[in-house]
This record gives structure tokens, sequence and C-alpha cells, in this order.
């Protein structure tokens, strides 16, 4: 079993485990006890490379709950330095749209959970000369990310 495959399994079946009624009575009053806790686990029996194998996928609610919050935190941590990248984008002119394009690439890597997305490259006379192109910008969580 792979860990992508292990998180397959937490997402859509975790959440539909039930006690078999041929499950030992032991097991069953330990199951109990420790759903009430906020556990939540599931036996999958694979074979991997040739190997038998027998995992135990346990989700704890604490846990989870820690993490969402640890997530979040981070989320916001990285908010204000997004939203200072996006109004510098739109205030800073560019030559071409071109440039305009790959500087808003260069600072998509720079961030990891957030994707500031372009909707709109505008065009702008500059002092009765030139022409620059201004972005007109989204921000948004990165949810492939999170």
């Amino acid at each position: 079993m792979t860990f992508k495959k292990a998180k397959k399994i937490i997402g859509s079946y975790l959440e539909k485990v039930k006690i078999s009624p041929e499950t030992d009575p032991e097991i069953q009053e330990i199951t109990r006890i420790f759903q009430k806790k906020g556990y939540k686990w599931l036996e999958q029996k694979v074979t991997y490379a040739g190997i038998k194998q027998r995992w135990l996928i346990v989700e704890s609610a604490e846990r989870k709950q820690s993490d969402i919050q640890k997530l979040n935190s981070k989320i916001e941590q990285e908010k204000n330095p997004a939203l200072k990248l996006r109004k510098k984008l739109e205030t800073t002119g560019f030559d071409t749209v071109t440039q305009a394009q790959n500087h808003l690439k260069l600072i998509n890597k720079k961030l990891k959970l957030w994707d500031l997305k372009s909707l709109e490259i505008k065009e702008k006379i500059f002092h009765k000369q030139s022409i620059v192109y201004h972005h007109q910008i989204e921000t948004k969580p990165r949810v492939s990310e999170i």
C-alpha cells in the first residue's frame, strides 16, 4: 500500500467503518471505547511488491483538529505577504504582456498556499508616450496544497 492509497482510504472509507457482528466481542468493546474517545481506524490487507501487508490506518479527532488549526495558521501567515505581492504586482508597469505574465508566474512559485491569478492585464498610456501593462489580480488559497 502506498501513502497515496492510504489517504484515499481515509477520505472515503474511514467515515463508513462499522463494527462487524462477526468481530470478537472483546474487540467490539475496545472499538466502541476508542470511538467514544474520538478515534477511527480501518484495517487493510494488501499485497505490495509481492509482500503481504496488514495496514492499520488510525485517525484521531484531536489530532485532526490540531492539524486543521495549524494549517489555518499557516494560511493566515502567508496571506499578508501574498496580499503585499498582489498590491506590488498591480502597481508595477510592464513593457509587454509576456513580461507581466512571466513576473506573475515567478511570484506564484514563491507562494506555497496562495495563488495570484491575473483576471486581466490592462494597457495604460504612460506620460502620453509609452504603453505599460498592469495586472488586475485575484488572490485565492491554493486548494491543491491544502
